[in-house]
């Protein structure tokens, strides 16, 4: 159940991104209908649609997960806590500014351990476990 609960956002993005992907158009107009006021310009258009709706979702996505862990007792890990602050930062700053380089830079320093400039180890990495050098 855990693993689930660990992986069940990622699961979300991508099906979200795969679907969004497919129907570009409605994709695009869902957004801007929904999402619209979180976007710089008002307007989303059919390229950064799917990455937008998957932002969306994948934050949405792990808030829920906290507030599932929160009411049931559960002790939230540092690690998701961390994942949030990232997720937030840099898929908010992703919607505002139309740009999906912001939400790969999220993954690579989560999955490497470096910022993508390499200047010392991500947020994500705990006691040098991830961290490459």
């Amino acid at each position: 159940m855990k693993l689930l609960l660990d992986f069940l956002p990622i699961i979300l993005f991508f099906g979200t991104y795969k679907y969004a992907e497919s129907h570009k158009d409605w994709a695009a107009a869902f957004a801007t209908e929904h999402f619209g006021f979180i976007v710089s310009g008002g307007i989303v258009g059919a390229k950064e649609a799917p990455v937008l709706l998957s932002t969306v979702v994948v934050i949405v996505a792990t808030f829920a997960q906290i507030a599932y862990l929160y009411a049931r007792g559960r002790k939230i890990d540092t690690m998701l806590w961390v994942s949030l602050g990232l997720v937030v930062a840099l898929g908010g700053a992703t919607i505002w500014f139309h740009n999906e380089e912001l939400h790969q830079m999220e993954a690579h320093a989560c999955s490497t351990g470096r910022w993508p400039w390499h200047c010392g180890p991500a947020p994500c990495c705990s006691a040098g476990t991830c961290c490459r050098r």
